[in-house]
């Protein structure tokens, strides 16, 4: 899979590694975590708030700790993107069932999260599929 714009290619997954794969998301998950505690006024309870950045320090950590300690075998790629699934999941209903507080701020952050990781994901899965355990090539 590539990402090129007028000739420049952006993202070849042909070079990703589980241990970059894993390091992107343990990253992803940090920020993830940072904004929801930090951003003004999304709409949602603080109580879900709260257990959202819980859950990414949690796969944060467990994705930065494989990373760091090469622990790139197919089923740590299964499990954050199993993770991964359901905090989109988890967030889809939250926006569901919050709909009528959430700012424009709250729906713009979520959605973006979810576009962002989705992608994700499916890399964590392709890399998990293939016959190759430490890269997509």
């Amino acid at each position: 899979m590539r990402f090129s714009l007028v000739g420049v290619t952006f993202f070849d997954s042909s070079r990703v590694t589980a241990s970059k794969l894993l390091l992107v998301d343990g990253l992803g998950a940090l920020l993830s975590a940072a904004l929801l505690v930090t951003l003004p006024d999304l709409g949602v309870s603080a109580k879900m708030l709260q257990a959202l950045a819980g859950a990414a320090v949690v796969m944060a950590v467990y994705s930065l700790s494989c990373s760091l300690m090469k622990r790139t075998s197919k089923s740590y790629l299964r499990v954050i993107a199993t993770a991964n699934s359901l905090y989109c999941l988890v967030t889809i209903a939250m926006m569901i069932e919050q709909r009528a507080r959430l700012s424009l701020l709250g729906f713009s952050y979520f959605v973006l999260e979810i576009l962002v990781i989705s992608p994700l994901i499916l890399l964590e899965l392709r890399l998990a599929a293939s016959n190759q355990q430490h890269s997509l090539g």
